[in-house]
């Protein structure tokens, strides 16, 4: 510890703290983001992957700060095979080898970079809308995420940035690459970004998406197709029939909503007993769906036959069948 209170070689970067490459506190070895076991350098040992590399891969994947030596030992996602890119799915990783189930990385590939995200597999949609000087983010995702990666054609940092998760995850944000980035994610890693259609982000002014990255629950890299100042907005209410129908046991029921209202989807069967409420939120105009894989409110399996699905929206409401076949 210095005189001053920080910790030797250590500066504050973007409101956190990072290695300074400028200093030698760490003697000769590489100074890289990860550390340790997966050290790209065979001359030096390195000592550990430790906290110091979480904080440094967030100081450099969302500050200015210039790509450090080694950055390639970064690239630890997927654990099977590292992908070549650099992204939200290896932040990620990174947690869960500092306070989750991770308990080793893969060898040092050497290299990383942060294109090629256009080669992913989609995963899901984001638009934006924007009004009264915000531009909103709005989400629609199947299935549970880890952390969420959004570059935006600025480069100039929004005065205000607010997210939905604000009490469970953590928001960054940084100008990188001529782009203003935006993160969320658990730096904890407990917590997730659920699946759903709703409004995740919000920021002051007039931003367009460039690229979106998603890191699923296996830590995997997806992109969601961007639809920016989405304004081809349904007039009508309308709840669609199920897709497919029949079916075994996973199906989306789309629906479409003229404005922003709260809005119910429940599921009930032939008894008219209600099995499984999946949407109760408020949510904004656009086209949705919420996928069903065949399990009631207790996440139990439930058995073949006829079941209905309700929609409240507002003062609309309205009901179709279904067919589960097992």
């Amino acid at each position: 510890i210095n005189p001053s209170g920080g910790i030797e070689g250590v500066q504050p970067l973007f409101g956190v703290y990072g290695i300074d490459p400028d200093l030698d506190s760490w003697g000769n070895k590489c100074f890289g983001v990860m550390k340790g076991n997966i050290d790209c350098s065979s001359e030096n040992s390195g000592d550990g992957v430790d906290i110091v590399d979480l904080v440094l891969l967030v100081d450099f994947m969302f500050g200015d700060m210039e790509a450090p030596e080694c950055i390639g030992e970064a690239d630890i996602a997927p654990l099977e095979a590292p992908d070549g890119v650099l992204d939200i799915a290896d932040l990620v990783t990174m947690v869960d080898y500092q306070f989750g189930p991770v308990t080793s990385l893969p060898t040092c590939s050497g290299s990383s970079s942060s294109s090629n995200k256009e080669s992913y597999e989609e995963y899901g949609s984001i638009r934006t809308v924007y009004e009264n000087n915000t531009t909103k983010v709005i989400i629609n995702i199947s299935e549970d995420i880890r952390g969420l990666q959004l570059d935006f054609d600025s480069d100039i940092k929004s005065d205000v940035i607010t997210s939905k998760f604000e009490n469970q995850l953590n928001l960054l944000d940084g100008i990188k690459n001529g782009y203003l980035r935006v993160g969320l994610l658990d730096l904890d890693g407990t917590d997730i970004i659920p699946a759903g259609a709703y409004e995740i982000i919000n920021l002051s002014g007039d931003y367009q998406l460039s690229s979106a990255v998603v890191a699923n629950t296996d830590g995997k890299s997806y992109r969601l197709k961007i639809n920016n100042n989405s304004d081809i907005l349904p007039t009508d209410y309308i709840l669609e029939q199920n897709y497919p129908n029949p079916f075994n046991p996973i199906t989306k029921i789309p629906f479409s909503l003229p404005i922003a209202t709260k809005v119910k989807i429940e599921l009930f069967n032939v008894l008219g007993q209600k099995v499984i409420t999946l949407v109760d939120d408020n949510m904004e105009a656009g086209n949705y769906f919420v996928e069903w894989d065949g399990t009631g409110q207790d996440g139990q399996s439930i058995s073949s036959g006829i079941y209905f699905y309700k929609i409240e929206a507002g003062e609309f409401t309205d009901n179709k069948k279904m067919m589960l076949l097992k």
